[in-house]
């Protein structure tokens, strides 16, 4: 007598097609929560419920990642009445009706070679090294027949979208594609989606949200020669201007980026290494007088933070930025937007634009956005641009509160700064912070 299992899933439309679907090899690209892994684990879980004694796997870039993703997802999903035992230090779940569930890392290919398959999820499978799976996964599915499904956000147009294209074949009935933006996702408001837009490049939010092919995927900043066409000049009177500082003292280098407010012109660049933070502080302080006591944005992170304390001690005007991923990622999407936009200039300074042309991005295990210098390499410039450029931000926020203000209660507000003279910008900025 047959006995019939409810799982507690409920697939909304793109979802549904997929399951639906019996081609061999399905490739789905989608964005950002649209629910493919979501997806995917349960078409596993099907499998393995459906084929007494079959073999299933599920594999990310990495085993911590395997972990981190699928481990509570299968576990959530799979019936427990028909979970034989759970082997968590190898991350196998055993079924009653001889069925395992295995989860595996493609970064450690020994561990995916040698039995045979009934099913694969293979999850960002553009994070994958091309070889898994023609070297290793796909002669795995011979014996059995078995079917793979591939899931994942594009990342350029490499061997992720040989397959989607594979799939696109009306005449290769094996294969199958599905495209979907984290929109066709209906449990996910809309307002996120928006606030994601205004947040991000157009670049990461095409590839991200919409799910896009493109080219050059790792660059974070687009159009940077556009906006490399300014030169240095020394300081103006009656003008107002900000200074991102990124410091370090041995490995990394301090860069100290100055730009004028209004303009959100680089005017000044001065990048050091291997001296006292006393000397820093100076250093620091010189430029800020030098520059009509400009004001001065700092990373306040660790070392930074007893830093800023001495510079306004010393009358710096400065304020400092803490960095966390979250921070981060606020500052250096909105520089980004700002390259992209053209909405800043600064001289084509070597170090500097190759720092802006190398920097990269990555997703965490959670789909979490990163951003950092390649291995090895440096992105002080980048950091101390994007701190400038926040500043110029904060600066104009300011300058647009005096002005209502001033519309409020113009004639009192003038009386008390003298002579009735309007606010020069650097009074502006000040009296707004």
């Amino acid at each position: 007598m047959s006995k019939t299992i409810t799982i507690d899933y409920s697939p909304h439309d793109g979802q549904r097609d997929i399951h639906d679907s019996s081609s061999r090899f399905r490739v789905i690209v989608c964005g950002r929560r649209f629910g493919k892994t979501t997806c995917a684990v349960n078409e596993l879980i099907r499998t393995a419920l459906t084929t007494p004694d079959s073999r299933c796997w599920y594999v990310a870039p990495s085993y911590r990642q395997a972990k981190m993703i699928a481990f509570e997802m299968i576990k959530q999903y799979l019936p427990k009445e028909l979970i034989l035992k759970i082997n968590q230090v190898e991350l196998t779940f055993f079924l009653k009706n001889g069925a395992i569930i295995a989860l595996k890392g493609a970064d450690t290919e020994d561990t995916l070679r040698g039995v045979s398959l009934n099913i694969v999820v293979l999850d960002e499978f553009a994070s994958m090294k091309s070889n898994v799976w023609m070297e290793i996964i796909r002669p795995m599915l011979i014996d059995s027949g078995g079917k793979a499904i591939f899931i994942g956000t594009p990342r350029g147009c490499n061997h992720f979208y040989d397959l989607y294209q594979r799939g696109l074949d009306e005449e290769d009935s094996d294969w199958k594609s599905w495209h979907y933006p984290t929109s066709a996702n209906k449990y996910i408001p809309a307002e996120e989606i928006y606030e994601a837009k205004k947040d991000l490049s157009e670049m990461l939010f095409k590839q991200e949200f919409l799910a896009e092919f493109l080219d050059d995927e790792t660059s974070v900043f687009k159009g940077i020669k556009k906006c490399a066409i300014s030169v240095l000049r020394e300081p103006e009177k009656g003008k107002f201007y900000v200074m991102g500082a990124d410091l370090a003292k041995h490995q990394d280098f301090t860069v100290l980026t100055v730009m004028e407010a209004s303009t959100r012109e680089v005017v000044a660049f001065d990048r050091f290494q291997d001296i006292s933070w006393t000397e820093q502080k100076v250093r620091i302080q010189a430029l800020a007088s030098r520059y009509n006591n400009a004001l001065v944005l700092l990373d306040s992170t660790g070392v930074g933070d007893p830093i800023l304390d001495d510079l306004q001690v010393s009358f710096v005007s400065a304020e400092g930025y803490k960095f966390n991923n979250e921070s981060k990622k606020r500052l250096i999407n909105f520089l980004a937007v700002a390259i992209e936009q053209r909405l800043i200039t600064f001289p084509d300074i070597e170090v500097l634009v190759n720092e802006l042309q190398i920097y990269e991005y990555a997703i965490t295990s959670h789909g979490a956005i990163t951003y950092n210098a390649p291995s090895g390499k440096h992105d002080d410039c980048v950091i101390s641009l994007a701190l400038a450029v926040w500043a110029c931000k904060t600066y104009i926020q300011s300058a647009q509160l005096i002005e209502r203000r001033l519309d409020e209660e113009k004639p009192e507000f003038q009386d008390r700064q003298g002579m009735g003279e309007p606010l020069n910008r650097a009074t502006k900025s000040n009296w707004g912070y």
